[in-house]
């Protein structure tokens, strides 16, 4: 008796690819729907950061709205940072929406004319985070000459905001009034890309006079060294004693600064065993 022969239907080609189809379409489908949740989810959150910002009695919590709709750039973001930055009567609110602006510039177009007002704010960060907003935005920065000394001479004024007001006013007021706002910035500060452009914007002036602060800063221990020394590597001519000062830096037995002074001394040709032999007295250098 022969056993029954068991057979198996395979699909056709046909069917093959309308199965593959329907998988696609239903990837296509999870996939959207995915989507179509972090947009409402994100939608949701920018409104919810609007009205915060528009009507919580909190100040705490109007700053962080603030803060949050600065990493969202849309029209209703927008204009709840402009009307902040005119309307609220903190200036801590102010200040955090003038700083979400600059964020999104140069895509402020719509906030612009809240940032022009907020130029003669009588806090002095709205006043400089507007004018740097505006910059941005294309603004020239010799329109903007005025806020940013009106900070400069606020005793309200932070050293961050008068680096930022300083910043600005490079190529437009005397270098020897500018350099000591640009020094107390980078103190404690091993790194930052903001303070070397506008050293490199400084030393591009070609005012020998702001040389002697900076270099008088680098010889004592300062976090901020290794800013103030590639600052003065960007005159031309370079200072003369820039490598004695720059080995000079070893002393201060920082290993963060060490390895940045290294760094440096490689542009001028020395390595680093024979810099750690060189002893060269302080007192014959400056």
């Amino acid at each position: 008796m022969s056993r029954p022969q068991c057979t198996i239907n395979r699909p056709g080609k046909l069917e093959e690819l309308l199965l593959l189809l329907l998988i696609l379409f239903g990837i296509i489908g999870i996939i959207s729907s995915s989507e179509l949740g972090a947009a409402s989810r994100y939608d949701k959150a920018v409104k919810r950061w609007v009205l915060e910002l528009s009507s919580d009695a909190d100040v705490k919590k109007r700053v962080e709205a603030a803060d949050s709709l600065g990493y969202h750039n849309t029209p209703e973001s927008l204009s709840a940072l402009a009307d902040a930055l005119i309307n609220d009567k903190s200036e801590r609110v102010r200040k955090q929406a003038a700083s979400s602006l600059w964020k999104h510039s140069p895509k402020i177009k719509q906030a612009e004319p809240a940032l022009q007002r907020s130029l003669s704010d009588p806090f002095p960060a709205v006043r400089v985070y507007s004018s740097w907003a505006l910059q941005n935005a294309g603004v020239k920065a010799r329109d903007l000459t005025a806020p940013r000394r009106s900070a400069l001479a606020d005793d309200k004024a932070s050293v961050s905001i008068k680096f930022w007001a300083a910043y600005g006013l490079i190529g437009f007021d005397p270098p020897p009034q500018l350099v000591q706002h640009l020094l107390a910035y980078v103190e404690g500060r091993l790194r930052s890309k903001p303070a070397d452009n506008a050293f490199r914007k400084l030393a591009k002036q070609n005012d020998r006079g702001v040389v002697a602060p900076m270099e008088q800063i680098a010889l004592t221990y300062h976090k901020g060294n290794s800013i103030v020394l590639r600052g003065l590597q960007n005159f031309s001519p370079q200072p003369e004693k820039l490598v004695d000062l720059l080995c000079l830096q070893f002393d201060f037995k920082d290993i963060e600064l060490d390895r940045e002074i290294i760094g440096l001394l490689s542009m001028h040709g020395e390595k680093e065993p024979e810099v750690r032999k060189l002893n060269r007295p302080r007192l014959i250098l400056f």
